[in-house]
């Protein structure tokens, strides 16, 4: 598998406006972890291999925080991406696939009370998993699964009321697992619900470029 994984950057500084977390998101291995999840998401650095074992360790800490759960997964499937044999990447992948699914059914109700650089954990786990579903191949089944996720979210009126930076993504992953299911005309609405958004990022031109196109 040589498709390479993209994460939104959507948070540079951490935020936590909650202490119900037994996670510590402030802590110095948090922030190294998080920091080092970025360089290796977007080849810019740093080893998949450490960084799965750094996300274990803070996992360890409390294995039913959703946010680290998710964490941990993104860079399992990462260490899949890296991997050289075939073997290798089918068994990283597969088990950061079913790590991230494992974290969004720990998700609950307190989850959308907390939030992570402005937005409620609850859509940081979520989209996570989401965008990462859509990105693998499509052998691994997980298509649907990314296509539900953001349908949930994308309908949730929280999340929806977040400036337009924080949701451009939601909505471009979104329309990408949409016609990978054939549901187009969910695609074509969230397309246009894209390019109307205010702001130019890469996401929002992207959709206002495939409307001119059509």
């Amino acid at each position: 598998m040589n498709q390479r994984i993209l994460f939104p950057r959507l948070m540079m500084c951490l935020c936590l406006t909650s202490a119900l977390f037994a996670a510590d998101y402030q802590s110095a291995s948090f922030q190294q972890a998080y920091e080092d999840f970025m360089l290796v998401s977007s080849d810019e650095g740093g080893s998949s291999k450490k960084l799965v074992s750094d996300w274990q360790t803070i996992v360890d800490d409390d294995k039913r925080d959703p946010f680290t759960l998710v964490m941990l997964g993104s860079s399992q499937t990462l260490r899949g991406r890296d991997a050289w044999m075939p073997w290798s990447k089918m068994e990283h992948t597969e088990t950061g696939l079913d790590t991230m699914a494992a974290a969004v059914r720990l998700l609950t109700p307190e989850h959308r009370t907390m939030s992570f650089q402005g937005m409620p954990v609850v859509f940081h786990v979520k989209t996570m998993a989401a965008v990462t579903f859509i990105q693998v191949p499509e052998f691994f089944g997980r298509y649907e699964d990314s296509f539900y996720l953001f349908q949930d979210v994308l309908s949730d009126e929280q999340f929806l009321a977040l400036p337009a930076p924080a949701k451009s993504f939601a909505y471009y992953y979104g329309i990408r697992a949409a016609r990978a299911v054939e549901q187009e005309t969910q695609a074509d609405e969230w397309l246009e619900t894209l390019a109307a958004l205010p702001g130019d990022d890469r996401y929002i031109q992207s959709a206002r470029e495939a409307e001119s196109a059509q």
